[in-house]
């Protein structure tokens, strides 16, 4: 029973989430909502300081942040290993398509995600891009 608790204590270990996003208060939900998933959570705010969590499982981007760069976006996209959800106000239609032409298909409203956290964290958690 031990090793079985062990083991499983260290896969969730192995999960990682990044927010990359200027809002703390967010950040904690997601903290939150993270742990109680099993994984960890990391607070970054912008895509250059990605290349130190190489280890991530899911990235939660915050596509209205300033100086987002989506062609950096479409670049971590393309890379394996990493399930990209992005998120933004429902009336910012030029971001969503922004994220759609980076080749981001798991695009929520920012409504969407605070309703429903634990589930996209979920999905993003446990898919292969």
């Amino acid at each position: 029973m031990i090793d079985s608790v062990n083991t499983m204590n260290a896969n969730q270990s192995q999960k990682q989430l990044v927010l990359i996003s200027r809002d703390l208060f967010f950040f904690s939900n997601i903290q939150f909502s993270a742990k109680s998933l099993g994984a960890d959570a990391s607070l970054l705010d912008g895509l250059s300081k990605m290349k130190d969590h190489s280890e991530a499982t899911c990235v939660l981007i915050d596509l209205e942040l300033p100086g987002l760069d989506f062609n950096e976006l479409k670049k971590m996209n393309d890379q394996a290993g990493v399930t990209i959800i992005g998120y933004a106000p429902h009336v910012k239609t030029d971001l969503f398509d922004a994220a759609k032409n980076s080749g981001l298909s798991r695009l929520y409203s920012r409504g969407q995600l605070n309703s429903s956290t634990s589930e996209i964290l979920l999905e993003g958690l446990s898919d292969t891009p």
